[in-house]
């Protein structure tokens, strides 16, 4: 993984600051504080982003007018101070040239206020007068040269243009009450890495109000591969809200929209709320609420396949129909392994290594695959009145072995539940028998996965190709981690 430098994180910070978090804030005092805090990082970027090789210039100048001065006290007698080691002429980066040009401010001060004590003004000639001029001319130009230095842009990426016309638009094109349709409140939704989420409230003809979900891709995706396809989601879902399971009921999908920079669908709203986020976890989930999630997670995995046909004979291989699991797993691998190799992302010794080690490893597991959520865990549920009322996210979904979603809750679950008493229960509602003994093999083939969506995001803000502050989570903490746990199951 390569990392991402200071001059970076503060274009992502300062485009945050800039356009999500100060338009939000209330409060005078907040108002002052975050103005300061825009102020300092505007400061700092400027320094990091042009401030090395301005500051290398400033420093040699430093030298020059130092030993000028020094030549000059030696003429008129007067004992030379010891050099400050510090100052040096060979500094590389900004850090250690701000050190030595602390040291050089503090050498040029010395030197000026030694000619002061020790050589009386009708002692000093022109040239003394104009070196000594010079020393405080350039302290001044050092910081007035930092003050002009611009902020570094924002980003690369063009402004999302307002959705609230281009929505009521679309809206209107497929809602029986047409033109009389209108928006009465749009709000992104936070958090969210492979889709952005909005959440929408519309007033019909009669006055009646609906709650709706719009789901859009980014204009450059974090992860392009087929199985992460709106327009497959999109169906999938619908084939799965159908089937009578707790899924979200989708409603329309737009390829492309006029004012709509990337590809959306809209769904109807559930009730409840989220238990937690991924990185959180959830603060208390219930044993009940822990069976009930065990209990849904087994009657994903009864959805006949032959129901979900038009979903695969469209977007799938059609040999999901008819393939082992084992057969799927080896199909599923080289399909990322592909992927990997001609999508844009930044190389990684540590995934080369982990598709070796799936290949080789592959469970022969001659059962039939089943519908996979794929990120099936606490942070993709909703809940009301300690009751589950529908399962999100759906990006990941797959045909492949139940033992990947199995894998993945006990992430985050086994907190919570004992994990005998999860499994099964799983079982006892019908779900498939897995070995518990090849779960690390299910979570490190979701983790590669995960981890290849990841490192192309991270590709993305690298390249600058996206500027969004949330794509800092993957170096900072995301991917470390899917690494760390990926290469643990493997030994």
């Amino acid at each position: 993984m390569q990392l991402i430098g200071k001059p970076l994180y503060y274009k992502v910070a300062l485009k945050a600051l800039e356009e999500t978090i100060i338009p939000e804030l209330q409060s005078p005092s907040a108002l002052a504080a975050g103005a300061f805090v825009l102020d300092a990082i505007r400061a700092v970027a400027r320094r990091e982003d042009e401030g090395g090789s301005l500051l290398e210039r400033r420093n040699l100048q430093a030298m020059d007018i130092a030993a000028s001065l020094e030549a000059a006290l030696t003429a008129h007698g007067v004992p030379l101070p010891a050099r400050p080691t510090g100052a040096r002429s060979d500094a590389v980066g900004f850090e250690p040239l701000a050190v030595s040009n602390g040291e050089l401010t503090r050498w040029l001060a010395e030197l000026v206020n030694l000619f002061a004590q020790s050589v009386p003004f009708k002692l000093r000639n022109a040239g003394d007068l104009a070196l000594l001029r010079q020393a405080a001319e350039w302290e001044c130009q050092t910081g007035s040269d930092f003050a002009a230095v611009p902020a570094p842009p924002a980003g690369n990426e063009s402004t999302e243009p307002p959705l609230r016309d281009a929505l009521t638009a679309f809206i209107r094109s497929g809602h029986h009450d047409a033109d009389a349709v209108t928006i009465t409140h749009l709000q992104r939704a936070a958090g969210g890495f492979g889709k952005q989420t909005y959440l929408l409230e519309i007033k019909d003809g009669s006055g009646a109000l609906e709650k709706l979900v719009v789901r859009k891709e980014d204009p450059a995706p974090i992860c392009d591969h087929p199985s992460f396809d709106l327009e497959r989601e999109f169906h999938l879902v619908s084939a799965v809200n159908r089937s009578g399971y707790r899924a979200p009921l989708p409603l329309w999908f737009s390829r492309k929209s006029p004012g709509i920079d990337a590809p959306f669908y809209v769904m109807k709203a559930l009730t409840g709320k989220a238990a937690g986020s991924f990185l959180e976890g959830a603060n208390r989930i219930p044993e009940s609420l822990a069976l009930e999630f065990a209990e849904l997670l087994a009657k994903l995995h009864q959805i006949p396949l032959e129901s979900l046909s038009e979903v695969i004979a469209r977007f799938e291989d059609p040999s999901v129909l008819t393939e082992t699991i084992a057969q799927g797993y080896r199909r599923h691998i080289a399909s990322w392994r592909d992927y990997v190799r001609t999508a844009r992302t930044l190389p990684s010794p540590l995934l080369a290594y982990l598709f070796d080690w799936l290949e080789t490893h592959v469970p022969e597991d001659t059962s039939r695959p089943v519908l996979v959520h794929g990120d099936y865990s606490i942070h993709n549920i909703l809940i009301d009145d300690d009751h589950i009322t529908g399962v999100l996210d759906w990006e990941a979904a797959m045909f492949g072995a139940p033992g990947i979603d199995l894998a993945y809750v006990r992430l985050g679950l086994a907190k919570h539940i004992d994990w005998s008493t999860f499994v099964e229960h799983y079982r006892r509602c019908g779900g498939r028998h897995v070995d518990d003994a090849t779960l690390d093999y299910h979570l490190t083939f979701q983790a590669v996965k995960i981890m290849v969506a990841m490192i192309r995001a991270h590709y993305l803000l690298h390249s600058e190709t996206l500027t969004d502050i949330r794509l800092t989570i993957f170096e900072l903490g995301l991917v470390p981690q899917f690494m760390k746990m990926a290469l643990s199951t493997t030994s």
